[in-house]
Order: C-alpha cells, then structure tokens, then sequence
C-alpha cells in the first residue's frame, strides 16, 4: 500500500516587531510580522515566564489580526482570536493611503511616504495602533478643517496591511508657544469654535506658533461638536488658565 504524502507546511517567516504595555490592564501587547501581514498577541501579565519572547498561537488567526492568550481553568495555555479594526472605511476621505508593515522604522516608513510627497518636504506621521476612537475622530476633524489655516496640512492615512492606524500632516516650521503668543493662539481658538467644535484637551503644547506670528492647532482626539456656547466659554477660560492669565 503506498504511503500518503506528509501535508505540505508552509513555513512563515516570523519576525517580533515591537511590544506594548496597555495602559488601562497593563497587558502586554506584541506586533509579529509573520510574511506580509501582522498579527497582534495579548496576554496578561503572568501568562508567560519573566523575559520569556512568546511565539505565536499554533492555530490559525483566520481573518482575525490578534490572539488573546490565557490560561485556563487546568493551568493550560490557550487563545482566543479577535479582529482588532483600524479607522472605519467611511472616515478615509483623503485619496492618499500610505501603506507600510514597518511602521517602527523611521526609514522604511520614510521610504513608503516619499512615494506620495516630494522628499524634501518635511512631514509628522501620527500613528495610533490601539487607541483608534481618538485616531478616528482626529481624522474626521482634519476632514472639516482641510480647506482652513486653523491645522496643518493633512497629507494622507497610514495603512497597516488593510488597517488604517496613523496619518501623515505637512510639518510647519514652527515653535512652542509663549506668553506673548496668547492672542494668535486665542484667535486660532476661536476660529475652532466658528467651526461649532471644542478642542476639548486644550495644552501649550497645543499650539504651533509660526515664523510670521499666527498659530496652529493639533491633537484633535478629544474634540466634539459644542452643545452650547457655554462649553465655548469654558474652553476660552481654559485658555486664559494655561497662559496664566486668571
């Protein structure tokens, strides 16, 4: 009787990209490139030894892009899968999506960008990979704010093997804010505000003041559509506050 062929494996070439501590659970959060495509493990502190590299689940992710690994109630190792998404298709208004596995490396990064921007213009990618409800809403702000002086130029969506996780701004030559600069930054505020939105995390750090005097506005993750001048008139207090001027 002839043998039967042994199943045909196919051997993946695995690589550990990075590692996380998730704030909230302090679980550990790891990024496997596994051939052209990611794959996300999380496991609780004390699932696996002190300095212990976790390799991958031997099940099949299927069209999940992250495991969650536990034990379980006999002290065993095991997984549950999930399909952690990235900004929802109906957010993605640029016509530019940037797609890079490497998002960890500068270069290859770079690379994936100067195919869509002049190399020698100077940019800011902002990438989330976990806390997309911020990464989406800040997307949808850009959108509203794409034909206004009010933030930088949006550029284009970092996409993470079909996940959009990051976006890409024009960097301004710019400086961080001083006392003296409370009014550009009062004014750009208040264009905000014209728009019917609060920024709603209101920092120095904030603001971009550039060469000729006006300011700019980032990080819009917090922001929301105001319900009524008075949280108009609450932001503008906040402003006064971090300039010190209460």
């Amino acid at each position: 009787m002839p043998r039967g062929k042994a199943p045909l494996i196919r051997m993946y070439p695995v690589r550990l990209l990075s590692e996380y501590v998730d704030k909230p659970t302090n679980d550990i959060i790891y990024r496997f490139q596994v051939d052209d495509k990611i794959k996300y493990l999380s496991a609780a502190p004390g699932t696996y030894a002190p300095n212990t590299t976790p390799s991958l689940p031997p099940q099949d992710y299927g069209r999940n892009n992250a495991a969650i690994a536990y034990i379980g109630k006999h002290g065993d190792l095991k997984h549950k899968f999930e399909n952690w998404r990235g900004v929802r298709e109906e957010r993605l208004w640029h016509r530019v999506i940037i797609r890079c596995l490497e998002l960890e490396e500068p270069e290859r990064l770079r690379l994936a960008i100067s195919a869509y921007m002049d190399p020698a213009t100077p940019y800011y990618a902002k990438i989330k990979l976990f806390q997309i409800i911020d990464l989406e809403n800040e997307t949808m702000v850009y959108e509203i704010l794409r034909d206004t002086s009010i933030a930088p130029k949006f550029r284009g969506h970092i996409d993470e093997n079909g996940r959009v996780v990051g976006f890409i701004l024009e960097k301004v030559e710019s400086r961080m804010p001083a006392d003296r600069d409370f009014e550009a930054c009062k004014a750009v505020l208040q264009r905000f505000h014209n728009l019917g939105w609060v920024h709603n995390n209101l920092k120095k750090e904030h603001f971009l003041i550039r060469p000729d005097g006006s300011a700019r506005l980032i990080s819009f993750g917090q922001s929301r559509a105001r319900e009524s001048n008075l949280d108009v008139l609450d932001e503008m207090k906040e402003l006064y506050r971090i300039f010190g001027r209460l």
